[in-house]
């Protein structure tokens, strides 16, 4: 018995990088997620295998490697857009690599790297506003906590390209404040996980997330719309501000 084990391990252990692509997808399509979805995963995915020239082991992917591949794309002038989705489509698939034990450590976990966007500002924040918000800990004082809340969701949407209708219904238990997951359900039983990569974002979120338990401690949801009533922030601020 503790042979099989260990001869499982060590075969798991030896699988190369695209075979566990192709398990990640069948378990993702199980899991109920789009075509399209799985599409642009198969994609990301090909673009590193491309990167790599020839196969490897998963177990040897290592940091220093996906830091490489991010100075690669750089340097072909990859969009900020594509080399963000990029890398959290392959930081979902170490993570379930990690998870189901096919690697035993998560290039990830220690990587540290920023990929600036430039973005359209909302409209109804100077830059020096903006500046306090991501360098805070807190948001400025020329905001109330309304406005502060439709910055936070602007800012969510902006990162993971969710839509307002999702940003606004996103529940406090849908967030993964350690890895920036966000788990976002879509018609029927499929749903599909997003991800904030940029950490002064992360920072933001957890900053407000501090900020609401104040305020409506009871309320499943993440963004609020006011200092007491704890109900569903209104998609259309959202929706005005983020044009």
């Amino acid at each position: 018995m503790v042979w099989v084990v260990f001869a499982k391990a060590t075969w798991i252990s030896h699988m190369i990088y695209s075979e566990l692509c192709i398990e990640f997808l069948k378990y993702c399509r199980r899991k109920g997620l789009s075509d399209h979805t799985l599409r642009a995963y198969r994609q990301d995915f090909a673009a590193f295998q491309v990167w790599l020239k020839e196969p490897i082991a998963a177990r040897d992917i290592d940091k220093h490697q996906i830091e490489n591949w991010i100075t690669s794309m750089q340097a072909q002038s990859l969009a900020p857009t594509s080399i963000k989705r990029r890398l959290a489509s392959m930081k979902v698939l170490m993570r379930w690599l990690e998870l189901d034990d096919f690697i035993t450590e998560n290039p990830f976990n220690k990587l540290q790297f920023q990929i600036k966007i430039p973005k359209k500002l909302p409209r109804n924040l100077k830059k020096n506003e903006l500046k306090q918000l991501l360098d805070g800990p807190c948001y400025p004082k020329e905001l109330n906590f309304r406005e502060f809340t439709i910055q936070v969701a602007v800012e969510i949407m902006f990162n993971t390209g969710v839509r307002v209708s999702e940003a606004s219904g996103i529940k406090l238990n849908d967030l993964d404040i350690v890895s920036g997951s966000i788990l976002i359900p879509g018609k029927g039983s499929r749903e599909r996980n997003v991800y904030i990569i940029e950490e002064d974002i992360l920072r933001l979120v957890e900053y407000y997330i501090h900020e609401r338990e104040q305020r409506a401690p009871r309320t499943e949801r993440l963004l609020i719309t006011t200092q007491a009533d704890g109900q569903r922030v209104w998609t259309a601020p959202i929706w005005v501000n983020a044009q």
